[in-house]
């Protein structure tokens, strides 16, 4: 029912935010320069978000056209979604997930769209870490331009996070492929108006991930770079 309520409004209007119009920009550009390993935003290397995404929503553009019916519809499809600090600090407020933090509105409406939902916050992926050793001796069995990117990518965030990696949108990526990773509890969810991720009385409207068994996902994930 949520999907034949939401899925016919996706093409109507323009993308809307910043986050929206480069994310959408990128995805464009991977058909432009036929590169699915580099990503580019103005015909320059991009390294802001991990490619997964971009992948997809490029795929939906040569499918369907580079419309904003296409670039939304990956975002649309998802039941999984990595975002919000339930029971932990924030990383951009001190309430306030940052992916929760830059869109409230469209988290809300998530929340309220009725859809069979796991929510994947910072309470978890902050359990779900890996060191720089441990990166490089993966990708070092496999050497090639996704290894290149990978470790690009990575450099600075593990100067940023001291040595160990938080593994955000992975664990996401985890939590679809093998649900038993994680240890999850029904909540319903309320977001505020600076995307804080609160709990409130009533039915559950999502499973929230609230513990990951991090020795099985970190060798689930290493063993497939």
């Amino acid at each position: 029912f949520a999907a034949l309520v939401t899925l016919p409004g996706l093409g109507i209007g323009t993308l809307w935010d910043n986050s929206e119009t480069a994310y959408g920009e990128v995805a464009r550009e991977i058909l432009l320069t036929h590169d699915w390993v580099v990503m580019h935003l103005n015909a320059q290397p991009w390294f802001v978000q991990p490619p997964l995404y971009f992948w997809i929503a490029a795929a939906f553009a040569k499918l369907l056209g580079p419309s904003a019916l296409a670039l939304r519809l990956p975002s649309a499809l998802a039941t999984i979604a990595m975002g919000g600090a339930v029971d932990v600090r924030g990383n951009v407020t001190p309430t306030a997930e940052f992916n929760v933090h830059v869109d409230p509105e469209a988290a809300a409406r998530v929340l309220d769209a009725g859809l069979s939902l796991d929510l994947v916050p910072l309470d978890a992926t902050r359990r779900a870490t890996v060191t720089r050793a441990e990166l490089e001796r993966a990708l070092g069995a496999r050497p090639g331009p996704v290894a290149t990117r990978v470790l690009a990518f990575t450099r600075h965030a593990f100067a940023r996070e001291g040595g160990r990696l938080s593994l955000h949108d992975p664990l996401a990526i985890g939590a679809a492929i093998d649900e038993t990773l994680m240890e999850w509890e029904p909540a319903r969810l309320t977001i505020g108006s600076d995307g804080e991720t609160r709990r409130t009385p009533g039915p559950p409207n999502c499973r929230v991930a609230v513990g990951v068994d991090t020795a099985r996902f970190v060798r689930l994930l290493l063993e497939r770079l």
